[in-house]
């Protein structure tokens, strides 16, 4: 991967409970949307908004269907578009902004359902998504089948809402921002 200028990356990161997004301005300060509509909070959502039952006892929205995808995808994107801040929206429509997907749902889950090659594109998730739906979690398979088909729903809908057209996923731990930082600040 060629490196980039920093004024050009934006990196999201989404786990089971939170989400960021950060890119840094012209004065080269970091602009930060945090929340907490993520892996876990959104399969919950799914269970005890859409499905109407009780998440502490269901574990799995799974499966899930079609009127039940599309009305949380349109809930994503709506959301995406209301919550983060629109200076973050209005950096991402830049032309040569590369957004660099991080965390669990966008370098592991995601990436292993959706064919892609360097990016994954809204495309890419619909796709999936199309031939997931309906599915159990024995037919999911894997180690979180309960919020794969989720996740999906909720990068796409982000995708939508911020009109982010693809990220790069990139494999990247805590540890390796460590390391980042240490050879900055010398």
């Amino acid at each position: 991967m060629t490196l980039l200028p920093r004024s050009e990356i934006v990196l999201w990161d989404i786990g089971g409970g939170s989400q960021q997004i950060i890119f840094l301005n012209e004065k080269n300060e970091p602009v930060i949307y945090f929340g907490t509509l993520a892996s876990v909070s959104f399969k919950n959502y799914i269970i005890s908004t859409l499905q109407k039952k009780d998440f502490n006892t269901v574990q799995t929205p799974n499966p899930i269907g079609e009127k039940t995808t599309k009305v949380a995808a349109n809930y994503v994107e709506k959301t995406a578009h209301a919550i983060v801040p629109k200076e973050i929206q209005a950096h991402l429509r830049k032309s040569n902004i590369q957004v660099i997907g991080i965390g669990g749902v966008l370098s592991r889950s995601i990436t292993s359902q959706v064919e892609y090659k360097e990016y994954v594109t809204d495309k890419d998730i619909q796709r999936s998504l199309g031939k997931r739906l309906n599915m159990d979690d024995k037919a999911i398979g894997g180690e979180f089948p309960q919020t794969e088909i989720s996740n999906l729903i909720l990068v796409g809908g982000f995708m939508k809402g911020l009109k982010i057209n693809q990220y790069r996923p990139v494999k990247a731990s805590l540890i390796d921002g460590l390391w980042f930082e240490q050879e900055y600040w010398h």
